[in-house]
């Protein structure tokens, strides 16, 4: 399908079940306002968002490193550009639920179902996603090499998160974009990453705000401090990371009414 000039609206289920596809080309109309709604309705869904596409990939089963069967639900968004896309995903429903992002393909906001779900922003790799690592050319994969691996972006435009119900973990590898987390009802967890840089004393210094409601109930932020030397700074409102030779530490805005911190090292 091709959105036209105007305003476009695509509304899709995911179901976890079949193979299916989606293919959308964006005109770049900045003039209107393009949306992507997606709903898990009753069923558990395992998400993956990408610059280029949004998936349910609930069940996948291999054999020496290679797929047999899976199921799969996609949606491209191709020749997009537009600063006025968005995308809407909504779990409705009462099971546990995941998403994990390498990318966005325009700003994006998510509402969390009555399960506990986790919400993972960016990934760490083995290798670099290329052809051998069987990452398509038309769904590139942006990463910055670490010590550990290959860490992918996260996001680009502004990514929005409700919690929802249930205890939810929000689990931050890297964000190039801004985060806003409400973690709404229930005992939550807010883990942020730090990484040593592959290339020594290279700041990484393009990482965004980060700004945290944690909502109703007992809520946890932990930090996972890298190889290297680590240092927090604590205000009133806000928590400040400077890592040298390592990525800048996300910053956080607070608005909890009871904070549990835990610092872990790996």
């Amino acid at each position: 399908m091709e959105w036209g000039a105007g305003d476009d609206e695509l509304n899709s289920y995911f179901t976890s079940s079949g193979v299916s596809t989606i293919e959308i080309i964006d005109d770049n109309n900045v003039a209107g306002l393009n949306k992507i709604s997606v709903e898990c309705w009753q069923v558990a869904c395992k998400l993956l968002s990408r610059d280029t596409f949004i998936a349910n990939i609930p069940e996948v089963n291999m054999v020496n490193k290679t797929i047999i069967e899976m199921v799969l639900e996609r949606i491209n968004l191709k020749n997009s550009s537009s600063p006025n896309n968005e995308v809407n995903i909504l779990f409705n429903n009462s099971v546990s639920n995941h998403i994990f992002f390498d990318g966005t393909v325009a700003a994006t906001n998510v509402q969390g179902g009555e399960g506990d779900d986790t919400f993972q922003i960016g990934q760490l790799y083995n290798s670099s996603r290329t052809d051998e690592a069987n990452v398509s050319s038309d769904d590139p994969i942006e990463t910055v090499v670490t010590t550990n691996g290959y860490l992918s972006n996260g996001c680009k435009q502004k990514l929005t998160i409700h919690g929802g119900e249930g205890n939810d973990t929000f689990d931050i590898l890297r964000n190039k974009c801004i985060l806003d987390f409400k973690g709404d009802s229930g005992d939550d967890i807010f883990v942020s990453r730090a990484w040593v840089l592959h290339v020594p004393e290279v700041y990484d210094e393009t990482l965004e705000f980060v700004g945290i409601d944690g909502g109703d109930g007992t809520d946890i932020i932990k930090f996972i401090g890298s190889v290297g030397d680590d240092s927090l700074v604590f205000e009133d409102d806000a928590i400040y990371g400077t890592k040298p030779i390592t990525q800048v530490m996300h910053r956080y805005l607070f608005v909890f009414d009871f904070i549990v911190l835990t610092r872990m090292y790996t």
